[in-house]
């Protein structure tokens, strides 16, 4: 048995991932519609479905940082100096 190998991006125009619906499309502020990997588990009577979009890059440091006992001011030092984004 063989397949071919292919790219990502062509894996998202593939005939038979598109008819599995391995493939939905979330709206993300900013980026507009992207395509993104549906849920691969099914279950007959609990569907599953794109909950939501991954954070951007440093969307949740300073809440991170706060948590481990950063002060705001530490934190905003960190990130004018580029050690955090």
């Amino acid at each position: 048995m063989w397949s071919p190998v292919v790219t990502p991006l062509e894996v998202t125009h593939d005939e038979q991932a598109i008819a599995n619906d391995f493939f939905g499309e979330l709206e993300i502020a900013g980026h507009g519609k992207i395509k993104v990997l549906n849920n691969p588990i099914r279950l007959s009577k609990t569907p599953a479905g794109i909950q939501c979009r991954a954070p951007e890059l440093g969307e949740h440091t300073a809440e991170l940082m706060a948590r481990l006992g950063y002060q705001p001011e530490e934190i905003r030092r960190m990130k004018e100096a580029g050690i955090i984004s």
